[in-house]
């Protein structure tokens, strides 16, 4: 392998992970009273929630399965597409019912750009740097999650919540 195509394509790797958890981070500020607003019941507020964590969890194993007969990168670029897609199905979500369906497609999104981006990880480094640049890449990720909250309170405040979901699409 080329140490300059490796760098290029981790560097690519990590500013890709770190705009995905920072637009899930964004949003995380208020999502619940953007869910309240859509539905006064409050009966689906926690599936507003929960679709993204459920769809994540329900995809990450067979994705895993389906990567490694078609391969990494088209699960991986579908992975980007489909939190594109998602993000912008809430942005767009005139109902509770829309915004619970985009967050689970944006879940299933997610689990299948982590999940191939951790293997390509894999696949680019040697067993002597690997750990070194997983854990870098998700260091990185955790600091877009810890910045989105307080930013996307901000956005949301001076723009909109469903303003900030298309920060989130693209």
């Amino acid at each position: 392998r080329k140490k300059w195509l490796t760098t290029r394509v981790y560097f690519e790797l990590v500013f890709i992970g770190f705009a995905s958890i920072l637009g899930m981070g964004l949003i995380g500020a208020f999502l619940p009273i953007l869910a309240k607003d859509l539905d006064p019941t409050g009966n689906l507020v926690g599936l507003v929630v929960s679709a993204w964590f459920l769809a994540r969890v329900f995809i990450e194993i067979p994705s895993g399965f389906i990567s490694d007969r078609i391969g990494r990168r088209r699960l991986f670029v579908l992975g980007i597409a489909l939190s594109a897609v998602g993000s912008f199905l809430c942005a767009v979500a005139p109902s509770i019912y829309f915004l619970i369906a985009g967050r689970a497609i944006w879940g299933f999104g997610v689990a299948l750009f982590f999940l191939n981006n951790t293997a390509i990880l894999f696949d680019l480094f040697d067993p002597a740097v690997r750990g070194r640049a997983i854990g870098t890449f998700q260091g990185i990720e955790m600091v877009g999650s810890l910045i989105g909250g307080p930013i996307g309170g901000g956005l949301a405040g001076v723009i909109g919540y469903n303003t900030v979901f298309y920060f989130t699409s693209a």
